[in-house]
């Protein structure tokens, strides 16, 4: 977390060229408080390959979950590897920096927090979580994702601003720290640092209002498809939704993102084709109606294409 932050709760896209896209919301030493939740940082931050987030004190609680790409989570200078479904607990006081692989862009939700002090029965049951929090090191577990679920939602809520969006938020974020428990309880071993992360070379920063707009663009290809996945139908609907030229967009989000627009809304597909199929249960047919594909076959050609099996075959290796 940065050290210096503004007065008041703030959000949008970031000044510094090396960030792809921000949303966040961040507070001063009067946190915003969310029933037992002292919130002092609750943001999703994508930057560019090689990028650093320069070492500063951990002055709060942090919990952050990699989206996307991968990097090096430094707790006091050493150096713990991450990658996409890990998450990451950095305690209060250690000396903390963030850098993203040399060859490849990282994109994380993270929380800052404290829990405070317990005043009612019925919150007894944190006390565990407030003890946990207080007491341990810094800690990394993999194999996360369901807690992107919360994270995206809980963003969503100080994003849209809607009736009662803090009550809301609040049951987000005790879910990601119910959660984070549960997964970093049960990885006290896992956090072995290296001794330090790879050096990358610099490159000359693009201009500052282009990079923003750049940024700007690729975060609300990035939101949109997170929020209405089962809406799109491809690539050219969706910038059209978004009011951008399709070729334009598809050249912003592969200049930042270092894949194609394309490419990243298939993923998104076909990794919610998977739970649909397995976890879901649902037909080839019905999985293929949902994602919006033209039929059946044409869903079951791409599903091939990205998994390397059909996914009757998929389904019948989940179930052995």
């Amino acid at each position: 977390m940065k050290e210096a932050l503004k007065a008041a709760e703030t959000s949008g896209l970031p000044t510094d060229p090396g960030k792809n896209f921000q949303f966040e919301r961040h507070y001063t030493a009067a946190p915003r408080q969310l029933g037992p939740i002292s919130l002092y940082q609750f943001g999703e931050l994508s930057c560019e390959a090689g990028y650093e987030i320069a070492a500063h004190r951990q002055w709060c609680q942090e919990i952050s979950y990699v989206v996307s790409g991968g990097g090096h989570f430094i707790d006091n200078a050493q150096a713990i590897p991450v990658k996409e479904g890990e998450l990451i607990f950095n305690p209060a006081g250690h000396t903390h920096a963030i850098s993203a692989d040399c060859g490849e862009a990282i994109r994380f939700a993270y929380l800052g927090f404290e829990l405070a002090p317990l005043e009612t029965p019925l919150e007894e049951d944190l006390l565990p979580l407030r003890l946990f929090y207080q007491r341990s090191g810094c800690l990394h577990a993999a194999g996360c994702q369901e807690i992107f679920q919360p994270f995206r939602k809980g963003l969503e809520e100080f994003y849209l601003m809607e009736p009662a969006h803090l009550l809301m938020a609040q049951a987000y974020l005790l879910q990601i720290l119910l959660l984070s428990y549960r997964a970093l309880s049960g990885a006290l071993s896992s956090a072995a640092p290296s001794s330090a992360a790879p050096p990358c070379g610099d490159s000359p920063p693009a201009g500052l209002a282009e990079g923003v707009a750049v940024g700007k663009a690729v975060y609300a290809a990035i939101r949109y498809i997170d929020r209405h996945l089962l809406e799109i139908q491809n690539v050219q609907q969706l910038s059209r939704t978004l009011g951008y030229n399709r070729t334009y967009l598809s050249h912003l989000f592969k200049s930042r993102m270092n894949r194609t627009l394309e490419e990243y809304l298939t993923q998104q597909k076909m990794e919610r084709a998977k739970e649909l199929l397995l976890r879901d249960h649902l037909s080839i047919a019905k999985t293929a109606e949902l994602l919006q594909y033209a039929s059946a076959s044409a869903f079951s050609r791409a599903f091939r294409s990205y998994a390397g099996v059909p996914p009757s075959a998929f389904i019948k290796q989940g179930q052995r």
